[in-house]
C-alpha cells in the first residue's frame, strides 16, 4: 500500500463519515477487525488481502473521525434567544476592523455573574483600542442563534468553527489582559505590522498587500474586493501555500550551503509553523506548509520529492486533525488549484519560438488555465460563479505575483519598526498591488469576465471531476494529447530588470495622475446611501465635506486622490453627525492628519464621541461650522458657510438635518451649492436672507428627498446641473417629486448609484462631467 494511496482512502473516509454520519463505535470496531485480519493476512503471506484490509481500516478510521466531528458540533447554545444578557468572556481570535465595528470570537466564562461551561460566539461591537488575542471583556448584548440571512449555510459555517451564538453588543468593557502565549505574541505582531502598513501605505492597495502577506485583508473596499472577485484575481489576495513556499525557498536558499539540510529544514519548520498560526491558521496556508516541509524533509533525508504524495499527505492529515475542513470551500480550492498547478507543472509543454518572450505569460496563461480548470466546479458549487475570461487577467499579473510577494514582506516587516521606513521600502510593493487592481478594475468591466450559474449539485460535481478524470489519465492521455503543441519555457534571464521596469512605470504615472493640473475637481463620491464630497483646488490642496457611512470606502477613494507620499488634509468638514455622513471621518486616523476641521453645530453621539474626538486631536485647527465662515483655500477657490447661524442649531429645529451645515464653494465664474441634509425650513431661510444665490451646480439635499429642494430653491439658484449622492435604501430616495421637479426645469440631474463616482472638473469658466466606478 502507497501512501498516497492510504492518504486518499482516509480522505474518503472522513468524508463519508461527514455525509452519512454514521455511529462512530460501530466504525472503530469494523476499524480494528480489519487491521487485525490484515495483520494476520501478512503472516500469513497473503499481502495483496493484507493491503486491501489495511485499507478498509484506514477507512474506517477516517470515517470514524468524520462522524465523531459532526456529533459534537454546537448545534444550539441555551442562551441564545433569551434577551439581553451581561457575559464575561476571553477573546479566542484576532480581533479585527470591519467598517466601524470590531469583530472577534469571544469565549463566554459568566453569563449575569454565574460561571457557565465555556461556549464560544461571534461577537459584533464598537472598536476596543488595542484589544488582543486572549483578554477578558465584558459584553452586554443579546445572543442569538445564527440565521441563514446572513447568508448561505451561515449557521453551519459558525458550527464548524464552534460558535453557537452571535452578539451585537450594546456596551463592550475592557476588563484584563490575557496571559502570554505564542498565539498573541504572533497576533500582537502581526497587528503592529498591519497598523504600520495601512499607515504607511495608501488604500487599497494596504490592504490588499497585509491580505497577501498577512492573512488579513482588514480594510480592503468593498468595490476593490468585487473587482477582484469579477475577474478572477480574488485568489491573488488569499494568503496561500504560493506564499510560504516563496519563504521557505528564501530561508532554505540562505542555510542550505552554510550550514546544511538539516538546519535548513529546522528553520523551514519554524517558519511554518509561525506563519501559519500568525494568518489564522487558514488551509491553505497549512496546506502549503505540510507540503514544503515534506519536500525539504526529503532533500535531508536524500529522498526525491514527490508532488502528489506531498498533496495527499497534507490533504490527509489535515481531514483527519479537523475533518470539518472538508466542507470549507477555502479548502476544496487550496486543493483543488494546487492538483491543477501539480498537473500543469508535470507536463512538457511545447511553445512556439516566436512567443519565447512571452515566456512568463504564457506560463502564468497554462497554469491558470489548470488551476481554473481543476477548481471550475467548486467554485459554481458554492458560488454560482465560472471564471469566464479570468485567464487573461491572471496572464497579466500572474509573472509578477513573486515579487509582489516578496515587496509586500519587505514592507511589513518595515512596518514593524515604523511607519516612516514603511512608506519607503513598501513604494515596490505599492506599485505592483496598484498595477494588480488596476488590471482587476479593467478586467471586471470587460463583458463576460466571470459567468453566473445557478449553484451545481454534488452530482454535477463527481460528472465534472469524472470526465476530467478521464480526460487526463485515460489510457490515450486525450488532454495531454491536445496540448502537446507546447513546449517547455525558461523565464528570460533579465526578467529583474522587467519587474523593476514594470514598478517603476507603474509607481510614475500612478504619481502623475495625481499631481493638481490647475483646475477645480469637485467630487462626488460613491459611497452608497450617504454623501461624501472630496474638493481639489487647482494647486492640489484638498477638502473632503463629510464621509459617507463607510471608512474603508472614503480611504480607498483618498488612496486613490492623493499622492502615494500625502497623508494631509487640508481642510474636512462634517455638516451633520448622522453616520451616512460621519462615518467614513471616523477612519481619518491614524493615517490623515486635518488642517482645519470643521465640527457640525448638532452634537456627536455619545457612541462616537471618542472617535471623532480622535480626529480633532490629529487637527492643527478645530471650530464649529457657522454661517459667515469663509476659507481661502488658494488660486481663487474659496469655501463660504451659508448655515447655521453662529448662534448654533435654531429652536425651531425639527431633526438635526435642520441643522445641517450648507457651504457654497466659488471659483471664477463657477459656484457649487452644497446642501447636506438640510431641508425645506432651511430653504426658506437662506432664500428670505438672500443667501441663496445662483449656482452652476447644486448637490441635491437629503439623498433626493420629498422634505428638500424645492420649487423656491429651484428658481433663485438655476442650476443647470444636479448631482444626487444616494445608495440603495429603504426610504424611497431620491424621491419622484423631486427627480420631477428637475426635470420640469431643463436640469441635468446626475446620480452616484447610477453613474459611480461623478467628478466635475473646471477652469472656472466652463466644467466638463466624468463619471466612473
Amino acid at each position: 500500500m502507497t501512501l498516497l494511496q492510504a492518504c486518499l482512502v482516509a480522505l474518503a473516509g472522513v468524508g463519508i463519515g461527514l455525509a452519512e454520519n454514521p455511529r462512530p463505535e460501530v466504525l472503530a470496531v469494523g476499524g480494528l477487525a480489519a487491521f487485525l485480519g490484515a495483520v494476520v493476512s501478512w503472516r500469513a503471506g497473503r499481502l495483496r488481502t493484507s493491503r486491501w484490509l489495511l485499507l478498509a481500516a484506514v477507512a474506517a478510521l477516517g470515517a470514524g473521525r468524520g462522524a465523531a466531528t459532526v456529533a459534537a458540533l454546537p448545534l444550539s447554545n441555551p442562551y441564545a434567544d433569551s434577551g439581553t444578557r451581561e457575559m464575561l468572556c476571553r477573546v479566542i481570535s484576532d480581533p479585527g476592523l470591519d467598517g466601524l465595528w470590531q469583530r472577534y470570537t469571544c469565549s463566554v466564562l459568566q453569563v449575569d455573574d454565574s460561571p457557565v461551561a465555556p461556549w464560544s460566539a461571534a461577537v459584533t461591537g464598537r472598536p476596543l483600542i488595542g484589544l488582543q488575542y486572549g483578554d477578558i471583556v465584558r459584553l452586554t448584548g443579546k445572543p442569538r442563534t445564527p440565521t441563514l440571512g446572513v447568508g448561505s449555510g451561515y449557521r453551519d459555517y459558525l458550527a464548524r468553527r464552534g460558535v453557537s451564538a452571535v452578539i451585537r453588543a450594546d456596551a463592550v468593557e475592557f476588563v484584563g489582559p490575557g496571559s502570554v502565549s505564542l498565539r498573541r505574541v504572533l497576533f500582537g505582531l502581526r497587528r503592529r505590522a498591519l497598523d504600520g502598513l495601512l499607515e504607511a501605505v495608501p488604500e487599497p492597495e494596504a490592504s490588499f498587500l497585509s491580505g497577501i502577506v498577512l492573512g488579513t485583508a482588514e480594510g480592503l473596499p468593498q468595490g476593490a474586493e468585487e473587482d477582484l472577485r469579477r475577474s478572477g484575481l480574488l485568489h491573488i489576495l488569499v494568503v496561500s501555500g504560493f506564499n510560504v513556499s516563496i519563504m521557505a525557498a528564501a530561508v532554505v536558499g540562505l542555510l542550505r550551503r552554510p550550514l546544511g539540510w538539516g538546519v535548513a529544514f529546522g528553520a523551514a519548520a519554524a517558519l511554518c509553523l509561525g506563519y501559519s498560526v500568525l494568518t489564522g491558521g487558514d488551509p491553505p496556508v497549512v496546506r502549503g506548509s505540510v507540503m514544503v516541509l515534506l519536500a525539504v524533509g526529503a532533500q535531508v533525508v536524500g529522498r526525491p520529492g514527490h508532488g502528489w504524495t506531498a498533496l495527499a499527505l497534507a490533504v490527509g492529515a489535515m481531514a483527519l486533525a479537523s475533518p470539518l475542513l472538508l466542507l470549507e470551500p477555502s479548502y476544496q480550492l487550496s486543493v483543488a488549484t494546487s492538483a491543477g498547478m501539480l498537473w500543469a507543472q508535470g507536463r512538457n509543454w511545447r511553445l512556439w519560438a516566436g512567443l519565447r518572450p512571452l515566456g512568463p505569460m504564457a506560463s502564468a496563461m497554462v497554469t491558470t488555465l489548470a488551476a481554473q480548470v481543476a477548481s471550475l466546479p467548486i467554485s459554481a458549487a458554492h458560488f454560482g460563479r465560472l471564471p469566464g475570461l479570468g485567464l487573461l487577467s491572471n496572464a497579466l499579473v500572474l509573472p509578477l505575483q513573486p515579487a509582489q510577494m516578496m515587496a509586500a514582506l519587505a514592507g511589513a516587516g518595515s512596518a514593524l519598526v515604523g511607519p516612516a521606513l514603511a512608506q519607503l521600502v513598501a513604494l515596490p510593493g505599492w506599485a505592483l498591488a496598484r498595477l494588480t487592481l488596476g488590471v482587476a478594475h479593467l478586467a471586471a468591466r470587460v463583458p463576460l469576465a466571470s459567468l453566473e450559474c445557478p449553484p451545481w449539485s454534488p452530482a454535477a460535481v463527481t460528472v465534472y471531476y469524472g470526465v476530467l478524470l478521464l480526460l487526463v489519465s485515460g489510457p490515450r492521455r486525450t488532454l495531454g494529447r491536445w496540448l502537446s503543441a507546447l513546449k517547455a519555457w525558461r523565464p528570460p534571464r533579465r526578467l529583474p530588470l522587467w519587474v523593476v521596469g514594470t514598478i517603476l512605470t507603474v509607481a510614475v504615472w500612478a504619481v502623475a495622475l495625481q499631481l493638481p493640473d490647475g483646475r477645480l475637481h469637485l467630487a462626488f463620491l460613491d459611497v452608497g446611501q450617504g454623501d461624501s464630497i472630496l474638493i481639489t483646488t487647482p494647486s492640489g490642496r484638498r477638502v473632503v465635506v463629510d464621509g459617507g457611512a463607510d471608512p474603508d470606502a472614503l480611504r480607498g477613494y483618498l488612496g486613490r486622490a492623493l499622492p502615494v507620499w500625502q497623508r494631509h488634509l487640508d481642510v474636512v468638514l462634517l455638516t451633520h453627525p448622522d453616520l451616512d455622513h460621519m462615518g467614513g471621518l471616523l477612519g481619518l486616523v491614524p493615517r490623515y492628519s486635518v488642517g482645519l476641521l470643521l465640527s457640525p453645530a448638532a452634537p456627536v453621539p455619545t457612541a462616537w464621541a471618542r472617535q471623532w474626538e480622535s480626529v480633532a486631536d490629529r487637527s492643527v485647527n478645530v471650530t464649529v461650522v457657522a454661517a459667515g465662515q469663509i476659507v481661502d483655500l488658494g488660486d481663487g477657490v474659496e469655501l463660504q458657510v451659508l448655515y447655521p447661524p453662529a448662534t448654533g442649531c435654531p429652536g425651531w429645529i425639527i431633526s438635526d438635518n435642520d441643522c445641517s451645515a450648507v457651504v457654497q464653494v466659488s471659483y471664477g465664474e463657477a459656484t457649487v451649492l452644497l446642501t447636506g441634509d438640510a431641508e425645506w425650513l432651511v430653504e426658506q431661510r437662506l432664500i428670505a436672507e438672500g443667501a441663496a444665490k445662483p449656482s452652476w451646480l447644486l448637490k441635491v439635499s437629503h439623498h433626493g428627498s420629498a422634505r428638500a429642494t424645492s420649487d423656491g430653491l429651484l428658481e433663485a439658484l438655476g442650476p443647470g446641473l444636479a448631482v444626487i449622492s444616494v445608495g440603495e435604501n429603504r426610504y424611497g430616495h431620491p424621491a419622484a417629486e423631486v427627480l420631477e421637479r428637475l426635470r420640469l426645469r431643463g436640469i441635468q440631474c446626475l446620480r452616484t448609484d447610477q453613474l459611480g463616482t461623478i467628478e466635475i472638473v473646471t477652469d472656472g469658466v466652463r466644467y466638463s462631467v466624468r463619471a466612473h466606478r
